[in-house]
């Protein structure tokens, strides 16, 4: 995490006073980028930090800084209470032992200063309140940080598997969920670990490139899943109520706003177009809209919801 590097940082310059970042990057396990973005997070966060260049230059911060708890003002030690370890840390080791640190930092403030925080975040969605078995999640962290490849098995959508061998590069908590980031056949790809099936050590080790960072490859990753998971375009007519209803974006809806044509027709139907994952999505959702909606194309699920439609109602007259 972050928070733990830039604490690392902070820690390891107030004890050696000067240190390359290449160093810096070594010690932590990242790429000297992600080491020269900390550097500029912490200075920009008031850490006097600089650097000096040439033949014996580093990274450096001043003699007389005196960092920890001492330091801390009222304010600060009350944002630092509303810091916790997210739920599905603890599922690791690093996340108990971070757990054990910050019990450690609070242990030592003043007790006047101790309350009960006004703002606690929850890092689960709904219905995430359980993590991965830890120990699933246990022997892929230990093959990312080990470099070691992995052959798991994924499942497919007709219940069948199929296997592949990989490198994992890192792990990923979002939204209650364990994503893992890894490379196979030359492309970086993500996939939920909770889908990973017969888990596997190859004995093969692997070389992860110096310049790879977990976040950004991570955000770029999820762009690309956004962007290509609404690729099938229906073309519908709604109502005035299911309008307002199409308009509002919640987390969680299984389309995409593609086009809205304006003005509504003479009865107030408005026409728009929806990018939905696929034909089953796409029915799923707009049979919730009932006679408030009409399918105008692709024909084929134009008439996918005329026989669903057939079907409802041939229970409903018995």
């Amino acid at each position: 995490m972050r928070a733990d590097r830039l604490i690392s940082i902070v820690l390891i310059l107030q004890k050696q006073k000067k240190i390359s970042a290449a160093k810096l990057a070594n010690d932590l396990g990242v790429s000297v980028r992600t080491i020269y973005r900390d550097l500029v997070v912490l200075s920009v966060n008031g850490f006097p930090i600089y650097a000096e260049h040439g033949p014996g230059g580093g990274v450096c911060i001043i003699d007389d800084f005196q960092g920890g708890i001492k330091t801390l003002t009222i304010d600060e030690v009350d944002a630092f209470q509303i810091m916790r370890i997210p739920d599905p840390l603890t599922s690791l080791e690093t996340g108990k032992t971070m757990q054990r640190a910050l019990l450690k930092m609070f242990a030592s403030l003043p007790n006047k200063t101790i309350s009960s925080p006004n703002l606690y975040i929850d890092w689960n969605w709904w219905g995430h309140s359980k993590s991965v078995p830890g120990g699933k999640l246990e022997q892929v962290y230990t093959a990312v940080c080990n470099r070691l490849s992995l052959k798991v098995s994924f499942p497919l959508w007709n219940r069948m598997e199929f296997e592949q061998e990989i490198d994992p590069y890192g792990v990923v908590a979002k939204a209650g969920e364990w994503y893992l980031v890894y490379m196979n056949t030359g492309r970086c790809r993500m996939r939920r670990i909770s889908d990973l099936r017969n888990i596997t050590l190859t004995g093969k080790t692997f070389h992860r490139p110096d310049e790879f960072d977990l976040e950004s490859t991570w955000k770029r990753l999820c762009l690309d899943e956004e962007t290509s998971y609404f690729l099938y375009p229906v073309r519908i007519r709604v109502s005035p109520d299911i309008f307002q209803v199409l308009k509002q974006q919640v987390w969680g809806i299984p389309y995409q706003i593609t086009e809205i044509v304006k003005p509504p027709d003479v009865s107030g139907w408005s026409m728009c177009t929806l990018g939905f994952e696929n034909l089953l999505a796409a029915r799923s959702h707009l049979l919730g809209w009932g006679n408030g909606v009409e399918v105008i194309s692709p024909e084929a699920l134009r008439a996918s919801m005329l026989d669903f439609a057939q079907q409802i109602n041939k229970v409903y007259q018995k």
